[in-house]
């Protein structure tokens, strides 16, 4: 976020203290921006693209960091430790209150796993590394953003990275004057042109990436020097208008999934920014727009911005079950209040204080204390697995989960399987299995089962991301760059989906088969491609045909332990938990013709005594997250599911 610029005023600063440069029409711009990040992640649906509220942060500060290093420079007053003090000042105090905060809350709620992740996203973000930790968290078994509580952080530095170079770059380029603006320019277009190469390889580079975001900042830095050009008030009031319609025009129409982001998409709210900042010190709209209450958010949206993210973290973990409509509303009311303590109580006092304005190094040096302070109990948390001693006494008897290890159990049956050619012709039942981690699942129960040895089996492997294994949306180019929302995300994926769809399709293969299985994480936005897939694949076939219903939870079942508490009536609390959506899913692949439907969640779940089981007689989970079985789970229901494959499955057609 817009850290060190997010309430400075007016341009230059002198000792803290407001002076005639005040803007009222940037902290509306900062109100805007906060807001619409907070609803964004609120999901209130209509700020769907609210994201780019972090963009709109971005160009401010380079914006103001611009102007307020070169009016230092022109003056003969810059100085650099003199600048990183003052970085120091604005941004370090409320920051780390956020985090000791939120470190506190997630020893006491958290599970071992979630709380072990916070401790080094704690000490990320403490060193200004955030954005790197998100970045290698970023795999196809990562935790969910919603108990990531410091996540947002990765904004924070990537602006302090940002601030580490641009002033020694920025005082280079004032020796140049005739080129000043084109090398600027020339920087700009060099980071926007490698973002957007790099968003079609490694999306969530190209988004956390400092270098990869310096265009945004740039953008707001050359708007220094046109500031000077003069503008007509006609002409200056259509481009703030035009600026302000960039800029919601980005909030109100993009959307998480459906828009690749940031690259050149990052150019309508930036460059709406930059024209909003050119233009809102002479502009009536802006005027207008610029009520006190609105400047007031504006003036504490660096505390809002720290706040809100934390509470709706803390919030979903505590609260499994679907929340009432009322409930962003609450949090909304609730970031304000604890926001404007924040502000009041830390931000405001110990940047203006005496302490803070005239012992800059000594402010400096007892913020370094408290970092490291905090950094030693975050450190022994995070090499110590979490802690898991703080959990109660029957929770604790629960066998620790190793995601990395879980994580690699999942695929280690069917890899091997998804390389084969062709089936082996040794006299045993010729299966072909089709799909992503969820068959990848199913797989581990037929070798956990001892069913696999009955089988010859060939696996067709399509990645989650993919969502479909319809050889139909192969001419459809919509579906891979609009319609399906994890390959927007993840483009770079599209000519392996391709492939994957295909091989899955190998019509020697479907023909030869005596039973298929497909077993997809069905989701909403494909669920009709499927279907057809299925109904096409029934039509080329004589196998038997098996669609495997998903069987997955809310939350993680991890999660789903730790927020309970107990074990006494926790079967019972995960049955209300099984997910709605996949549940109704299940309803529409139960009616396919010509089909053959199996409920796995029926392995761990009763709906005739609404209970689920969450771990074996041993107590390790059956889990590993909210939908993969651990090898243990898998050995502990084999017997069940031996006994669904012979109720369900009669021998194959010749």
């Amino acid at each position: 976020m817009d850290i060190s610029a997010l309430q400075d005023r007016a341009i230059e600063l002198a000792a803290g203290k407001v002076k005639d440069g005040y803007r009222p029409d940037i902290d509306t711009l900062r109100a805007l921006a906060v807001l619409s990040v907070m609803l964004f992640h609120f999901g209130v649906q209509t700020f769907k693209g609210g994201f780019v509220g972090v963009d709109v942060f971005f160009v401010i500060s380079g914006y103001l960091i611009t102007k307020g290093i070169l009016g230092r420079v022109r003056a003969g007053k810059f100085d650099f430790s003199s600048f990183y003090l003052r970085r120091v000042r604005r941004i370090i105090p409320a920051l780390v209150a956020i985090i000791a905060v939120s470190y506190i809350l997630a020893f006491f709620v958290f599970s071992p796993n979630d709380f072990k992740d916070m401790s080094g996203s704690a000490i990320f973000s403490m060193a200004g590394l955030s954005n790197m930790f998100f970045w290698m968290g970023s795999g196809y078994f990562d935790s969910s953003s919603s108990v990531k509580p410091l996540l947002h952080t990765w904004s924070l530095s990537v602006e302090l990275q940002f601030y580490a170079v641009w002033p020694l770059v920025l005082v280079l380029i004032w020796k140049l004057p005739k080129f000043r603006i084109y090398v600027i320019a020339l920087l700009c277009l060099t980071s926007l042109f490698l973002s957007q190469i790099v968003l079609k390889q490694d999306p969530s580079a190209a988004f956390y990436f400092a270098p990869l975001r310096l265009h945004e900042f740039l953008i707001g830095g050359m708007v220094v020097f046109l500031e000077g050009r003069k503008i007509g008030s006609k002409i200056n009031e259509i481009l703030y208008l035009l600026g302000l319609s960039l800029v919601l025009y980005s909030v109100f129409t993009y959307a998480e999934g459906k828009t690749i982001f940031p690259g050149l998409s990052s150019l309508p709210p930036t460059v709406g920014t930059a024209l909003l900042l050119l233009t809102g010190g002479n502009s009536l709209t802006a005027k207008l727009i610029s009520p006190l209450a609105v400047r007031k958010i504006g003036e504490i949206s660096y505390s809002l911005y720290l706040v809100h993210w934390p509470i709706f973290v803390f919030a979903a973990y505590l609260i499994t079950e679907q929340s009432p409509v009322w409930f962003p509303v609450l949090l909304v009311l609730l970031s304000f209040l604890c926001a404007m303590v924040l502000y009041a109580k830390i931000e405001k006092p110990l940047r203006f204080s005496p302490v803070a304005k005239n012992n800059d190094m000594l402010f400096s040096l007892g913020c370094a204390c408290l970092i490291m302070f905090l950094m030693v109990p975050a450190a022994t948390s995070w090499a110590q697995n979490g802690w898991t001693w703080r959990l109660p006494k029957e929770i604790s008897e629960i066998h620790p989960l190793d995601l990395n290890k879980t994580g690699l159990y999942v695929w280690v049956n069917q890899t091997p399987l998804a390389q084969k050619e062709s089936f082996e012709g040794n006299g045993k039942i010729k299966t072909l299995v089709i799909g992503d981690s969820q068959s990848a699942d199913f797989v581990n129960l037929l070798v956990e089962s001892g069913k696999a040895q009955q089988l010859d089996i060939v696996a067709r492997t399509v990645y989650f991301e993919c969502n479909t294994f319809d050889e139909n949306v192969l001419n459809r180019d919509s579906y891979f760059s609009v319609e399906n929302v994890h390959l927007v995300k993840r483009p770079d994926l599209k000519q392996v989906c391709q492939q994957q769809i295909a091989a899955a399709n190998e019509q020697k293969l479907i023909s030869e088969a005596q039973v298929i299985y497909v077993a997809l994480q069905w989701e909403e936005f494909s669920l009709k491609y499927n279907v057809e897939a299925i109904q096409r694949l029934a039509s080329k076939t004589n196998a038997k045909i098996y669609v495997l219903g998903g069987k997955r939870f809310s939350a993680p079942t991890y999660k789903i332990i730790q927020s309970f508490g107990r074990v006494i009536g926790l079967e019972s609390y995960a049955y209300k938990l099984k997910d709605q959506d996949v549940l109704k899913i299940n309803g529409v692949l139960s009616a396919i013709p010509g089909t053959n439907f199996v409920n796995v969640m029926s392995l761990i779940c009763s709906n005739e005594e609404k209970k689920c089981q969450l771990f074996t007689d041993d107590k390790h989970l059956i889990y590993r997250d909210e939908m993969h079985f651990t090898q243990e789970g898998a050995r502990f229901v084999a017997g069940k599911f031996v006994s669904l494959l012979n109720e369900k499955i009669p021998e194959p057609k010749d």
